[in-house]
């Protein structure tokens, strides 16, 4: 083997193994990096860009109810129309939390409670829902109070 100019001899290496590693005298690098680079180019196809504009087209078209895409036109307008109906509901009947008795104006939504849908308020649904205070709360009931844990309205009623 040669190398800058000097030759080595390995005794128990045989020539077939080391002349596949020997660099011909007359290799060009920077050829070879440069048929590697465009050999790379043409397998990746990094020039395939997605057409943004073609997809907010499509998203424009596409109906929504609150900013969120709905499946179909039909659908849409029953849920339209229905929830139209509720809001028209709620503004005519006035709801009270079945544990502390805070209206449905003081709070930003009825939640689930044991009795159905929209029965406690924002807090008493939230605490009840996470389980950490229902002992808390079926304590306060059984002593004849209504304990209301929410942040917007912090107070112990007894009922007469």
């Amino acid at each position: 083997m040669t190398y800058q100019g000097r030759a080595y001899v390995f005794d128990s290496v045989p020539p077939q193994k080391v002349q596949p590693i020997v660099v011909p005298r007359d290799f060009d690098r920077t050829a070879a990096v440069s048929r590697y680079r465009e050999k790379r180019k043409s397998t990746l196809k990094f020039d395939v860009k997605a057409d943004y504009s073609i997809r907010r087209e499509i998203a424009s078209r596409i109906a929504r109810r609150r900013g969120k895409f709905v499946s179909s036109e039909k659908s849409s307008e029953n849920s339209a129309a229905a929830a139209a109906r509720r809001r028209q509901g709620e503004t005519t009947e006035l709801e009270h939390c079945a544990n502390c008795g805070e209206s449905s104006e003081a709070t930003p939504m009825m939640r689930r409670g044991p009795n159905g849908y929209r029965t406690f308020c924002n807090g008493c649904g939230l605490i009840t829902r996470s389980g950490s205070s229902r002992a808390r709360l079926a304590a306060a009931a059984g002593a004849g109070e209504v304990a209301c844990v929410s942040a917007a309205h912090r107070h112990v009623r007894t009922t007469g």
